[in-house]
C-alpha cells in the first residue's frame, strides 16, 4: 500500500509532524476547517501569550488566550460562554465547531494514483505536549527536573481514542 497522504504523525518522542509549536516556540497551529497539506495538522489545544504578546506554555506567565479549541460537550454553547472558558481563535468563528462536534475537511491531490483508496482518520489524546515538557526543561529547580524525569521515563506517543477507515473511489 501507498500512502499519499499522512498528516498528524506522531514521533517516538511525542513530537507531531508538522506541529509548528513543536517545532518553533513561538508559532502554532491554527484551527483549521481544510487541510489541504501533510504539514498541516488539527490540534485542538489552548495558546497563550505573555503581557508583551509572545507564546507561552507557562502558566504564571500566561496573560490572554489566542487559540482555544478545545473539544466541547455537547450542548455547549461557544458564543455565550464566559471567558475563562470561551472559545479562542480562529474555533469561535467556525460554525460546525461546535457543543460535541467539529467537521474537518481534508483535500488531497491523488496526482496519478487510482483508487479504490482507503481513508483512515483517527482522534488521538497526547497528556502533555512536546512543546510544554521542553519548555519546562529550561528550568532549573527540583520540581521542574523530577517532572523531566518522569515525562523520559514514560511513552509520550498519542493514544488513539477514536478512529474510522472507510474505502473510497471505487
Amino acid at each position: 500500500m501507498v500512502m499519499l497522504f499522512d498528516s498528524g504523525r506522531a514521533n517516538p518522542n511525542g513530537l507531531i509532524d508538522g506541529n509548528a509549536n513543536d517545532q518553533d516556540p513561538t508559532q502554532y497551529e491554527p484551527h483549521y476547517q481544510v487541510i489541504d497539506t501533510d504539514d498541516q495538522v488539527q490540534i485542538y489545544e489552548v495558546i497563550f501569550v505573555d503581557v508583551e504578546g509572545q507564546i507561552t506554555t507557562g502558566l504564571l506567565k500566561g496573560y490572554e488566550y489566542i487559540k482555544d479549541n478545545r473539544f466541547l460537550p455537547a450542548g455547549f454553547d461557544k458564543h455565550g460562554a464566559s471567558p475563562e472558558i470561551a472559545v479562542y481563535g480562529e474555533a469561535l468563528a467556525d460554525e460546525d465547531f461546535s457543543g460535541g462536534s467539529d467537521r474537518l475537511r481534508y483535500k488531497v491531490a491523488l496526482g496519478e494514483a487510482q483508487g479504490p483508496f482507503t481513508v483512515t482518520a483517527h482522534v488521538f489524546y497526547q497528556t502533555i505536549g512536546y512543546r510544554w515538557m521542553e519548555n519546562l526543561r529550561a528550568y532549573q529547580a527540583a520540581e521542574t527536573d523530577q517532572m523531566a524525569a518522569y515525562y523520559d521515563t514514560i511513552s509520550n506517543i498519542p493514544v488513539i481514542l477514536a478512529g474510522t477507515s472507510q474505502q473510497v473511489g471505487e
